[in-house]
């Protein structure tokens, strides 16, 4: 599990997806999603007939991929639905990184504890992971 931390502009993004290209040949099981995205697709399973079991569905499909990258976290707004899915995810993610069965990236323009809770922030800060702060100048500013 990664955690990658920085200032806009200054490639996390492109990095992130660049790297799922290849893990997509790689495992044939890999996705990036900023977590809106992916909260709002949780979210949108209750809009189906079968909606607890849907969302069921939607998580197991998250969790169980080979490779996966949540970028802007941190960026929504943090409600009890977004902060339950995450911890869900993040936590099951975690469990499958100490099994050497996933990769996880997670990115935000903010430190762990900034967006998460002491329970999350403790899976990710865990020895086996790695929090990598980036520095630079963002790259969509003029020379």
């Amino acid at each position: 599990m990664l955690w990658l931390q920085g200032d806009y502009g200054i490639g996390k993004t492109v990095l992130a997806r660049a790297a799922t290209v290849e893990a997509v040949s790689e495992f044939k099981s890999a996705s990036y999603r900023r977590q809106l995205e992916l909260v709002n697709w949780l979210r949108s399973s209750y809009s189906q007939d079968n909606g607890q079991a849907e969302l069921m569905r939607r998580m197991q499909e998250v969790t169980e991929k080979r490779w996966l990258v949540i970028d802007e976290i941190g960026r929504v707004n943090q409600t009890d639905f977004s902060n339950e899915v995450m911890g869900e995810i993040i936590d099951a993610r975690y469990r499958m990184a100490l099994q050497k069965q996933a990769m996880t990236v997670l990115i935000s323009n903010d430190a762990p504890e900034k967006v998460m809770s002491a329970y999350l922030v403790d899976r990710v800060r865990d020895v086996k992971n790695k929090v990598l702060v980036v520095q630079g100048k963002s790259l969509r500013k003029g020379a």
